[in-house]
């Protein structure tokens, strides 16, 4: 994985993706 300029978007996409994961929709 090459190195991201902003680490906090790959860290927001994963925050979001997990909070979408543990919504039992």
């Amino acid at each position: 994985m090459a190195d991201l300029p902003q680490p906090p978007v790959l860290l927001a996409w994963f925050i979001c993706f997990t909070y979408d994961q543990q919504e039992p929709n």
